[in-house]
């Protein structure tokens, strides 16, 4: 029986990490314009969910 080792695709690795850092950006940012409540929500509510 052989071994069979585990070498992660380097693409997969670099796109994940920049969709990591696109929606931390995202939701840092979207903070500094309000978020508001479920009832009555502010502009920065529906990109910081986005982001998330």
């Amino acid at each position: 029986m052989t071994r069979r080792t585990y070498a992660p695709d380097p693409g997969g690795l670099i796109s994940g990490a920049i969709m990591l850092a696109i929606g931390t950006a995202v939701t840092v940012i979207s903070l500094g314009h309000g978020i508001g409540s479920l009832r009555r929500m502010d502009a920065g509510f529906f990109p910081m969910l986005l982001g998330a």
